[in-house]
């Protein structure tokens, strides 16, 4: 185990259209240790994204990941101490190349089920669960994805968006030849296996690249589309009319990023009861910060990192009520941002090298959850080139620095 101490001591440049601040701070205290584990967890080839659930009913989180190379996806059950068992492996079809992965009760029947979008077949397949052991039918369920011949099916969120009581799909046709990407609400009609399409062909753009779910008008309900394009914007739509052979209809905003955006999240950054949002850009080493006003529009902060920000999520570091960020680099580095109540955010820098052969974008999908059930949040991310998954564990810190 290698202990990683985590202490402040940062200059933070934060700039938006309406506020330009240079604050500097520095401090001795340590709030918390990472352990990172020399156990890494083998998985397919050119893995794309995962999701940690409790896939078996024994209350420890489990692993999925959707293997992109090997047509394949994983399942790693954890043992509820940090740890995992050794893959197993369920195939997808030859040439599917499955790409986004998720997981929810879709056939309400109290189990898991696993979905998984099959980007060159255009298809969305549904493994379910036959029982609370963690067992999945071999032969999955098929959703078609209703995208057009030259497009692909890749990102996938689960949510009730229709808040008729069942789990439903959110995934992208994303055109291989750079036309206009747009959304596919798939509504399931309670069994998981008959869905009803509503085609989001006003939510065009070029590219998306990440997509959030979430609360983003204040309206009480999470079933607005945060999502960031290849354009170097980011959007969001509020207010969504979902109902069938009805106009569309919805609240738009959008905002210039800086380079090439991706790994959108939301969360709480400041002291209101708003749903903001944060992203990164490895293209102009940029953290945007959007905070909601809490009628579908928002403020935006830019914070200049350095190594390339493959991804971002939400975690708290220092106990407090407000959301912090964790942000993986391509470096083989992750930086903590302290939140404030104000939103801004303060950096606590901590570097690890975990690896000699460092390459572009090889650490990716960074996650954020509580595997060894002991109240502190835990970092997991994949390593694309010696495809496997590694871990990081929270502690509590046992000395000043």
């Amino acid at each position: 185990m290698k202990y990683i101490p985590i202490i402040t001591s940062i200059t933070t440049l934060i700039t938006t259209t309406e506020i330009t601040e240079s604050t500097t701070t520095s401090t001795e205290i340590c709030y918390m240790t990472l352990i990172y584990q020399s156990k890494t967890y083998p998985i397919g080839h050119d893995a794309k994204s995962f999701i940690l659930r409790d896939l078996n009913s024994d209350s420890f989180l489990d692993l999925a990941v959707a293997n992109y190379g090997d047509d394949t996806f994983s399942i790693l059950f954890g043992n509820g101490n940090g740890t995992f068992k050794p893959q197993q492996v369920y195939s997808t079809g030859d040439k599917s190349y499955p790409w986004g992965i998720a997981s929810g009760d879709f056939d309400n029947d109290t189990f898991l089920d696993i979905a998984v979008t099959l980007s060159k077949a255009k298809e969305i397949v549904i493994f379910f669960s036959i029982a609370s052991n963690g067992l999945f039918n071999e032969t999955p369920h098929t959703v078609l994805g209703s995208c057009n011949g030259n497009e692909e099916i890749r990102l996938l969120e689960t949510h009730d968006l229709n808040e008729d009581g069942c789990l439903d799909l959110l995934f992208n046709c994303n055109p291989s030849n750079g036309e206009y990407s747009y959304f596919i609400a798939a509504l399931n009609h309670g069994n998981g296996s008959h869905y009803r399409y509503k085609i989001f062909r006003k939510l065009v753009t070029r590219g998306i690249e990440s997509v959030v779910v979430g609360d983003f008008d204040h309206d009480g309900k999470q079933n607005d589309i945060g999502f960031c394009d290849a354009q170097n914007k980011v959007f969001t739509y509020s207010a969504i009319n979902y109902e069938e052979g009805d106009k569309f209809e919805c609240k738009t905003f959008d905002d210039r990023i800086h380079g090439i955006p991706q790994s959108i999240i939301q969360g709480r950054f400041n002291d209101d009861d708003f749903d903001d949002i944060a992203l990164v850009s490895p293209q102009s080493n940029g953290l945007h910060v959007l905070l909601a006003k809490g009628d579908g529009k928002f403020l935006q902060y830019i914070y200049h990192i350095n190594n390339s920000p493959t991804s971002v999520v939400r975690i708290n570091f220092n106990n407090d009520s407000i959301d912090d960020l964790a942000i993986l680099h391509s470096n083989q580095t992750i930086g903590i941002y302290l939140g404030t109540k104000l939103g801004i955010f303060s950096e606590e820098k901590t570097s690890f090298q975990i690896g000699e052969n460092c390459t572009d974008q090889s650490f990716r999908s960074l996650t954020v959850a509580d595997i060894n059930r002991d109240g502190k949040d835990d970092l997991v991310f994949i390593d694309s080139v010696a495809q496997t998954i590694r871990v990081l564990l929270s502690a509590n810190c046992n000395k000043r620095f």
